[in-house]
C-alpha cells in the first residue's frame, strides 16, 4: 500500500491459494497468477482488479507428472472468464526438457489462444546473467 501511493507500479505473482487475503488487489498494475495448484482440485480466488490492470496466468506442464489437457482447458477457461491476457504455459525444468518440448508444445498449440508455450532451453543464451538480476521482496 505505502509504494502504491508513493506512485510505485505494484505487480504480483503468486499461486493464487491466499488471493483471498489480498487486502487492496484494486493497487496492482498486474497480476499474474500460477495455476498449478488446480492439478491438486484446489479452487482460485480471483480478485477485482482495476480495469487497466494486466490479468495472466501460467502453468508448468509436468508432463510425467499430474498435469493433464483437462487442466489446461480449465486454465484457458478461467482467463477467458476473467479477460484474462495470457496463459503462459512451461515445461517442467527437472529431467530432460528438450524431449518434451514439441509434445507439450503441440498440445498448446492445438488449444489455441490465450495459452501460449514458452520453452525453457539452456543453450540459447550462454552469457545470460538475467537470473542474477531478478529482484523480488519477501514477507520475512
Amino acid at each position: 500500500s505505502s509504494a502504491y501511493l508513493m506512485g510505485y507500479k505494484i505487480g504480483l505473482i503468486t499461486n493464487g491459494t491466499l488471493l483471498e487475503k489480498l487486502l487492496h488487489p484494486e493497487h496492482l498494475s498486474w497480476l499474474r497468477i500460477s495455476a498449478n495448484s488446480l492439478d491438486y482440485n484446489m479452487e482460485i480466488f480471483i480478485p477485482k482488479l482495476k480495469p487497466d490492470a494486466y490479468l495472466g496466468f501460467s502453468y508448468c506442464f509436468d508432463y510425467e507428472g499430474d498435469s493433464t489437457v483437462d487442466t489446461l482447458l480449465k486454465i484457458k477457461n478461467l482467463a477467458i472468464k476473467h479477460n484474462a491476457r495470457y496463459v503462459r504455459v512451461v515445461p517442467n525444468c527437472i529431467g530432460n526438457v528438450e524431449k518434451r518440448h514439441q509434445k507439450i508444445k503441440d498440445i498448446v498449440e492445438k488449444l489455441g489462444q490465450p495459452l501460449f508455450y514458452q520453452e525453457k532451453r539452456k543453450d540459447v543464451f550462454a552469457n545470460c546473467l538475467i537470473g542474477y538480476l531478478k529482484p523480488f521482496l519477501n514477507a520475512d
